[in-house]
């Protein structure tokens, strides 16, 4: 049966104190652990230390992941975002395709007779117009607000890597 380096030097160390020492037991006890005391500090200390360098690492994964899950949530977010604006400036060429051949016909229909009431019609932008320019804005700004957001997390994994480096987890 081996024993381990620091038992070893700890049983060297009890045992010198037993032998050099010829005072009450009670004093040869107490001297062994005032011995024995800095040595157990030590390893403690650097187990210690050892676990909050694992917990920060644990911490610094854990918030990578966080800000890669953000990410990909981001990145879905603007495909769709990019997808609705593609539709909808579909929908407006269409719209102003048909504004153009309205305003054909207007024109064609003003031509011939203006006195009718019937036969004049609305000059100008349509409320289907006036809803496709806001909605257009809408998805405009929230493009903007991903992209920034897009950028700050983008900083924040790139200084997270920086700061700390790769480690490599022993086990």
């Amino acid at each position: 049966m081996s024993y381990s380096p620091i038992a070893r030097v700890l049983f060297r160390k009890l045992v010198q104190e037993r032998y050099l020492f010829e005072d009450d037991e009670d004093d040869t006890v107490s001297n062994a652990a005032e011995a024995l005391t800095p040595m157990a500090t030590d390893t403690t200390a650097d187990a210690q230390a050892e676990e909050e360098e694992e917990a920060a690492f644990e911490l610094m994964m854990q918030r990578v992941q966080e800000a890669e899950a953000r990410l990909e949530k981001l990145r879905r977010n603007m495909a769709r975002v990019f997808k609705t604006t593609k539709n909808l400036n579909k929908r407006v060429r269409v719209d102003r395709k048909r504004q153009k051949k309205d305003s054909k016909r207007r024109k064609i229909t003003h031509a011939r007779d203006t006195d009718r009431p019937g036969d004049v019609s609305q000059l100008g932008a349509t409320s289907q117009t006036h809803e496709n320019d806001e909605e257009s804005r809408k998805i405009a700004s929230k493009i903007r607000t991903l992209v920034k957001e897009l950028d700050k997390l983008s900083k924040e994994t790139s200084s997270i890597t920086r700061d700390n480096g790769p480690r490599v987890i022993k086990e």
